[in-house]
């Protein structure tokens, strides 16, 4: 359900995963997605110190099926 949902929105790229964490690439500004998933209580990780990404990459988990359905809202 995370999968679909964040695969719908086009300015993000989700990378297919068999674990509970979702590698997702922005298309847009950033730091204001960031914001505004932080604003919302979604903690959200940057990948700038993993070697080949920078801060347009995040991880994100799968949460309680409420902040799943907020993370695709927001």
């Amino acid at each position: 359900m995370v999968f679909r949902g964040l695969h719908k929105i086009d300015w993000l790229k989700v990378y297919e995963t068999d674990t509970n964490i979702f590698l997702v690439k922005i298309h847009k500004d950033t730091e204001e997605a960031a914001l505004k998933l932080r604003r919302a209580g979604l903690d959200i990780r940057d990948c700038s110190d993993v070697k080949g990404l920078d801060r347009s990459f995040f991880r994100i988990s799968v949460m309680k099926h409420e902040n799943n359905l907020k993370l695709i809202s927001v």
